[in-house]
This record gives structure tokens, sequence and C-alpha cells, in this order.
């Protein structure tokens, strides 16, 4: 249907999104994500997914996980081993398309996610499975036990992120618009999704809601270069503060713009067409 309806499989957020990705950049993130998808109360924190000795440690507990399965798949009822199959396939679908090819790896939790509900059901029938087999406690003492500790890892999984929770990084850009122009300013951004949602005047810049940015950024920096300066309902540009690595690192753009804002500590960068260029 994307297809026939608008010429592509992948939407044009994906397309953008997934531009310059490499071939199985997505790999080395793919276990854990797929570990959080099948446990969301026990999340791997950012700072250890990124250490190199949790690579093998992920794959090693989905490996075992994957076989404890296996054995187990046969003593199953025909439908539990029809919820496990269909989930696995759904699972490994996912996990090959945006391990393997879409690229944009700070987004691997979100994009595995779908296949959390069925992961999570399948993980708890399995271990309803392999408690009763071991029979080490009574039915109820394991329900209660199970219940307490499901309770007390939501509690710390959310005490967790909201000790660490960073302000959002886009009210800067927001406020700021809001501020200094009026509703009938075109602005342009990079990452529209908060400032569009309170100002109606927005262009997006890197092509997840813009075809025509997306089919300039396809053609390179310089065609979306062209592409911003041609518009020339653009008065503003409003992003983070790497926007001024842009503005520093293209002449042609500090030829039609002049920075205002380069706040680093509100993480914000402004540019404001100049009237006439230099």
């Amino acid at each position: 249907a994307n297809y026939l309806r608008f010429g592509h499989i992948i939407p044009i957020s994906g397309q953008s999104e997934s531009l310059g990705a490499k071939f199985g950049s997505n790999i080395a993130h793919l276990p854990a994500a797929a570990w959080e998808a099948l446990l969301p109360l026990l999340p791997v924190p950012e700072q250890m997914e990124r250490m190199p000795a949790m690579l093998p440690i992920m794959s090693g507990l989905l490996i075992t996980v994957l076989v404890i399965a296996w054995r187990a798949f046969p003593r199953l009822t025909p439908e539990r081993q029809g919820l496990l199959a269909h989930t696995l396939l759904f699972s490994g679908c996912l996990a090959g398309f945006y391990g393997l090819y879409f690229g944009a790896a700070h987004f691997l939790g979100r994009y595995m996610f779908p296949a959390s509900p069925l992961l999570c059901l399948w993980m708890t029938m399995l271990l309803a499975h392999l408690l009763r087999e071991w029979n080490l406690l009574p039915r109820r003492t394991l329900m209660i036990a199970g219940a307490a500790i499901a309770v007390l890892m939501t509690i710390g999984v959310h005490v967790r992120a909201y000790m660490i929770a960073i302000p959002h990084q886009h009210w800067a850009a927001v406020h700021w618009v809001q501020d200094n122009t009026g509703d009938e300013t075109w602005v342009a951004a990079v990452q529209t999704g908060t400032l569009g949602y309170y100002h109606d005047r927005t262009l997006n810049l890197d092509g997840k809601v813009n075809p025509l940015a997306l089919e300039a950024r396809k053609k390179g920096v310089p065609a979306l270069h062209d592409y911003l300066i041609g518009d020339e309902r653009i008065q503003y540009l409003v992003d983070w503060y790497g926007l001024r690595d842009w503005y520093d690192d293209h002449a042609i753009l500090r030829k039609h713009f002049v920075l205002l804002v380069a706040d680093h500590d509100a993480n914000l960068s402004v540019l404001k067409r100049r009237d006439p260029p230099q």
C-alpha cells in the first residue's frame, strides 16, 4: 500500500532516518535492545550499553533464553507453541530490518518495542513453565513473590528515570520562537517535532515530514542549502547548538544568514536571514 500510494514501501520519515545508514551498523546495539524488549523491567543503562563487554554478555543471555525456549518447545501446548513461533518470527523480522538495514542506532530500543508485549507474554509463559517443572516453591508463594518483584522493579525503573532525566531538549527552540517571532513568521529547523507543534509556520529540513527537503538531502548538502536559501519565506533557522557548526562550516549559509544566538548551555542556535545577502 505504501508503494502504491507514496512510491516507496518505507514512509518518508523512515527514508530520512535511514539516509546514509550502513548495512549491519546496528548489530552491536541489537542484543541490548532485544533484551530490553524481552524484559522491559530490566533496561540496560546507556553507559553500560556502550561498554565493549556488554555485546557478548547480552548476546549470551539471549542465546541462553533461546536455548531454554527450544528445549521447552516440544512440551508446550499447541497454543503456546503457536505463540512462541509467531513471537520469534515477528521479533526476528524487526531485528533483521532495524538491526541490519535501517541505521539510527540510538532509536533501536524504540524500533524493537512493538515486539515487547509478545516477548513479555512469552517470557512469562516460559518462566511459569520452568517453575512448574522445577517445583521449587508452592505456586501461591511464587505468584506473590513474582508480583512483589515486578512492582519493586517497576518502581525502581521509574525512580531511576526520574533521577537521571534531563529537561526536554527542544523547549529552548520553542520558547525562543514564541518570544521573538510572530505566528506569520516562517521558521526552519532540522528537528521540527516539538517546534512545529507550537508554531504552525515551521518548515522541516531533515525530510521526515517534508518530501522536498528529503529529495534535497538525497542529493547532498549543497542541494539542501540551495533548497533552504531558495525558499525566501524562511526568516529564521532555529535548532540545537550544533546548528552553529553547520553555519561555521558553510560559507553559503554565512552569505545569506547571520548568527543571532549560539547558547551552548541552552543547546540553542538561531540564524536570521540577511536582507540583502552579503
